[in-house]
């Protein structure tokens, strides 16, 4: 009889699993979710797999609709591949990533305006969050956040918010 323990304890094995199989860098950071999986490594890349809706693997569309293996962030407007990264979050259907420069990058899922860019359309690879604010977000050390919402904390401890706001 299967079980629900049982079936959590399988996807963890084959997942580390997976991890161990990734080529080249060393592994950071991993966060995992109920639609996916994203980890950083040490050359600062990141890689995704798990459920693709609305564009959270960032591999630049929406097909497949499901990785079984690690695949590679694309770059933003799918050039290239994303690099330069200090840390990750994953979240339920979007992702979010802060670069070595400070900078924080989403992309997926964005009904709720939880990528930060300004809109409230999907991303299929990474989109420089808070360019609109005023000043501009920069200098994040911290990620925080659910699936409708996204935290972050700059090095001056200032909070940032941004995403659903139903109850404050």
């Amino acid at each position: 009889m299967r079980t629900i323990q049982a079936d959590r304890i399988r996807f963890a094995v084959a997942a580390f699993a997976l991890i161990l199989h990734a080529h080249g860098a060393d592994v950071v950071s991993i966060w995992g979710g109920a639609r996916g999986t994203i980890i950083l490594k040490s050359d600062g890349t990141v890689w995704t797999w798990g459920a693709n809706f609305d564009g959270k693997l960032g591999i630049g569309d929406t097909n497949p609709v499901r990785m079984t293996v690690p695949v590679e962030v694309h770059g933003p407007g799918n050039v290239s591949y994303f690099n330069s990264v200090k840390t990750i979050m994953g979240c339920e259907e979007h992702n979010i990533a802060v670069k070595s420069d400070g900078t924080v990058w989403s992309w997926g899922w964005n009904a709720f305006g939880q990528l930060g860019n300004g809109t409230t359309n999907d991303s299929y690879t990474p989109t420089q969050t808070g360019l609109d604010s005023v000043p501009p977000l920069t200098s994040v050390t911290k990620l925080g956040g659910r699936p409708y919402f996204t935290l972050a904390v700059k090095s001056d401890g200032t909070i940032w918010a941004w995403g659903m706001n139903q109850y404050g």
